[in-house]
């Protein structure tokens, strides 16, 4: 309940941030791309995270949410964590690839607004599915964020 309540914060942060989007994107103005490539970007960037060791803990703080070497494919299924590694460092690629791409084509900058459907939808599923893969309740925020930026793609509710 503790590591939920800490979301909390983060949630709302996040929550002020996407009604600000989406009253730019609304009104059409051109900073309201800028802020949501900048979000793309930024989402698919912190998945890097992933890639890196746990720093050593401190005194009272939380479980590092990022970490690979802790999954339910390796302790459940049996799989060699090798192969789990492997098979996160591609989806880590696929999405941080993805999400710039996206992001790119938000504004658009070399790559087509015509793209931005298809990428997302991409990225969000390679990011939900490393996501569940390496599952931690910090992790839920990162999937909530995919299921709403694939909301918004598979619906149209806003295309560039």
């Amino acid at each position: 309940m503790k590591t939920i309540q800490s979301l909390l914060p983060w949630t709302a942060v996040l929550a002020l941030l996407a009604g600000a989007i989406w009253w730019l994107l609304a009104r059409d103005v051109a900073s309201g791309r800028w802020l949501l490539a900048a979000v793309l970007f930024g989402h698919g960037a912190v998945h890097i995270l992933l890639a890196n060791p746990a720093p050593q803990p401190t005194g009272s703080e939380s479980t590092w949410p990022f970490d690979m070497t802790r999954s339910w494919m390796s302790t459940g299924p049996g799989l060699d964590t090798g192969t789990v590694r492997a098979l996160g460092l591609a989806l880590i690629a696929v999405t941080v690839a993805g999400f710039a791409v996206a992001a790119l084509s938000t504004v658009p900058i070399a790559i087509p607004a015509g793209w931005w459907q298809a990428v997302i939808g991409v990225s969000a599923a390679s990011s939900t599915i490393l996501l569940l893969i390496f599952f931690t309740p910090q992790l839920s925020l990162g999937i909530a964020i995919n299921g709403t930026i694939g909301w918004i793609a598979a619906s149209a509710a806003w295309l560039p």
